[in-house]
């Protein structure tokens, strides 16, 4: 009898426990987390702005303090989330950036060169980060990372086993989770590859530089861009040879992003024959859920620009 009431005490137990409240900076992040959970995750930059300027609100600061466990970039990408990530000390914490199988992309490489020995170079980052830690994160890589199949299943596997730790009853779930969504992954991956062997891009220009972790694992490079950084507005010069360029491609795309008002594309494809069209790398609340979308996406505006010229 005293067997039964214990059991029967325990079931009730895992069945008033209530899942542990995950989340995100990001959408892409909240996209692979709800993957893993199987539960809605929190969105800190729940905007279609751009997440570099997002301003946080009241809302934000408690959703931070008050969740099990919080996922974000680092401080690269949103600076303004850091005083609010040191209150809690490390506790239920997931910063990508740290990740040790992360695959970091270095912020000053050269236009159209990706890093060629990313686990040696991503070994010099980490250290560069820890030698810093007490201070400010380092400044040297590409925040981006979230557009790499390969980071996003070592995003997922570090979901999955704080998922696990704090919530040991559900492990089988979150297994079942991570490998279903690194399946995911895994056709992804080759899905894409097989749409730009039949349907490369044309020779395009970005609106900044966020494109390096999917064009590096895809084959692909930019010819130009508008801006190296989001907030950083380019030079007359660097606008004057942006423009050479554009008038002297042919069947050219631009793409511009969602998050940012651009009138200086207008400027820069007028007199062209370049298509203006748009990428996101953010993919916010677009048609089609998960994070397997955000890569279709910027896949089919890239193949899709060269069909519709």
């Amino acid at each position: 009898m005293k067997a039964f009431i214990l059991c029967f005490g325990l079931i009730l137990m895992h069945i008033g426990q209530a899942a542990p409240r995950l989340v995100s900076s990001i959408y892409p992040l909240q996209q692979i987390a709800e993957a893993i959970s199987g539960e809605p995750v929190g969105l800190i930059a729940d905007s279609p702005l751009s997440v570099h300027t997002y301003r946080l609100t009241p809302k934000d600061a408690r959703q931070i303090a008050e969740a099990d466990i919080v996922i974000w970039v680092g401080e690269v990408l949103m600076p303004q989330l850091n005083k609010y990530i040191a209150r809690r000390q490390d506790k239920g914490l997931i910063t990508v950036a740290k990740l040790p199988k992360i695959k970091l992309l270095a912020a000053d490489r050269q236009p159209n060169q990706h890093e060629q020995d990313n686990h040696g170079h991503n070994n010099h980052l980490q250290k560069e980060n820890a030698e810093h830690h007490h201070s400010h994160e380092h400044f040297s890589y590409d925040p981006h990372l979230w557009l790499s199949t390969d980071n996003a299943a070592v995003i997922a596997e570090a979901i999955s086993e704080a998922l696990i730790a704090a919530d040991a009853p559900n492990t089988p779930r979150y297994q079942a989770n991570l490998a279903a969504f690194k399946a995911e992954l895994t056709a992804l991956h080759e899905d894409l590859i097989s749409q730009f062997e039949s349907a490369p891009p044309p020779p395009y220009f970005v609106f900044h530089d966020a494109y390096a972790y999917f064009e590096q694992e895809f084959g692909l490079s930019h010819q130009g861009l508008v801006r190296t950084h989001a907030g950083q507005s380019p030079k007359a010069r660097q606008i004057v040879n942006l423009k050479k360029q554009l008038t002297a491609a042919q069947q050219a795309c631009l793409f511009k992003e969602p998050q940012f008002r651009s009138p200086i594309i207008n400027k820069l494809s007028d007199n062209t024959t370049v298509k203006v069209a748009t990428l996101d790398p953010i993919g916010y609340r677009q048609p089609g859920d998960g994070y397997a979308m955000i890569l279709r996406r910027l896949a089919n505006a890239l193949s899709n620009c060269r069909q519709t010229q």
